[in-house]
């Protein structure tokens, strides 16, 4: 008797399930405490972006970037901009369905180029709560040729041109995060039951495969106790055919 293949597949599945599911929530309950304590970017030359952290950019308002893109297998549309940091230089960003006429989040103030740009004051600060993302290679580039244009202030001293910060909704990222963590709470019960079935079946395969051994050894035992009784007869029917032999 062997384990039922239909038992490895269940046991094998379920394990990487449960792998999956627990690294995903590791994950989660990264990004859980980092929306809770959320690393503040007020300026460029110490932001030090990292990829996947979520963060709280602090800035004035939203400067044009002139370039959208599109991404398989999200193919919305996404504009660029640039978000004027509190102190100083700026942050890269992209919203989805935005558009070159200017288009921002509500309240935010979006300039076309570097003229008639007001001095703000720290009272006026908006705050963005974004998760970063690496900038795709052919949009870095695409910004990149866009550096020299004169009604453009980013360059490549004041600005990082590897890291988007990307506008969160917390509260649907919370979600999301804990239906991570129910998923893996029925991936842990899942593997429990496929793990319990495989672990009985295997008992019962090695309890088998003992009886048969056991069986197997008393047949043996038999088999050399039957010879043994052979040899004895034969050896006391010789013996007694030889002391008759003698006395006659």
């Amino acid at each position: 008797m062997k384990i039922k293949v239909k038992t490895y597949i269940l046991f094998a599945l379920s394990s990487i399930l449960l792998v999956v599911c627990l690294w995903n929530s590791v994950i989660g309950a990264i990004n859980l405490y980092q929306l809770k304590h959320p690393r503040v970017i007020v300026d460029s030359s110490s932001a030090n972006l990292r990829n996947h952290e979520i963060v709280q950019v602090e800035y004035f308002y939203a400067q044009n970037g002139y370039f959208g893109y599109g991404e398989w297998p999200d193919l919305r549309g996404k504009s660029v901009f640039a978000l004027r940091l509190i102190e100083e230089g700026y942050v890269w960003t992209s919203l989805v369905d935005m558009t070159a006429s200017g288009d921002f989040l509500p309240g935010v103030d979006v300039y076309m180029d570097c003229n008639n740009i007001r001095e703000y004051d720290v009272s006026e600060k908006k705050v963005l709560l974004a998760k970063v993302e690496k900038i795709p290679r052919f949009v870095k580039e695409s910004l990149y040729e866009k550096v020299g244009l004169e009604k453009i202030p980013m360059t490549k001293e004041n600005t990082d041109f590897d890291y988007f910060a990307i506008y969160i909704e917390p509260e649907a990222l919370k979600e999301k995060i804990y239906g991570t963590f129910t998923i893996t709470v029925i991936a842990i019960v899942f593997f429990l039951l496929c793990y319990s079935a495989f672990m009985r079946e295997k008992r019962a395969v090695e309890f088998l495969k003992e009886e048969k051994r056991r069986e197997e050894t008393i047949n043996l035992n038999r088999a050399l106790d039957e010879e043994r009784w052979k040899k004895e007869r034969e050896k006391r029917r010789q013996e007694a055919y030889t002391k008759w032999d003698g006395e006659l």
